[in-house]
């Protein structure tokens, strides 16, 4: 099925065709795009569905990953307590980064599970200060 998407105000996020009028649109894939009359001649058909937009903007899909990006850069600035599997090694790995940081900094960690941990102990906040 062929589509035309007419009189509308395309933007394409192309530097050498930043908006166009009309979009052709094939099994659901844009095969062709440019000015109105362009389109209608090329790809005007009886077979084929337009649609009149009236004036309307389009911008192209903006698809969402969900990524919390200000947490993921948060990450590299903490511990990655992730692979901790005792209370033991969660707080090795903290004296470890304690011992390169500069006195009176905080010291972040993250991702650790308790339900890993073979000894099912959680640190103290007295063992963690």
């Amino acid at each position: 099925m062929t589509t035309i998407f007419r009189n509308g105000f395309f933007h394409t996020l192309n530097p050498a065709k930043p908006l166009v009028e009309s979009v052709v649109v094939q099994d659901g894939k844009i095969v062709d795009l440019g000015s109105e009359d362009d389109m209608l001649l090329q790809w005007g058909r009886n077979d084929v569905k337009v649609i009149n937009l009236e004036g309307k903007f389009v911008t192209p899909g903006l698809i969402d990953s969900h990524l919390h990006l200000s947490g993921l850069a948060m990450s590299f600035l903490s511990v990655d307590l992730s692979q901790a599997t005792s209370k033991e090694e969660l707080l090795l790995t903290v004296k470890k980064k304690a011992a390169q940081t500069a006195e009176g900094v905080w010291i972040q960690g993250r991702g650790w599970d308790e339900n890993r941990f073979c000894d099912h102990l959680l640190p103290t906040i007295a063992e963690l200060d």
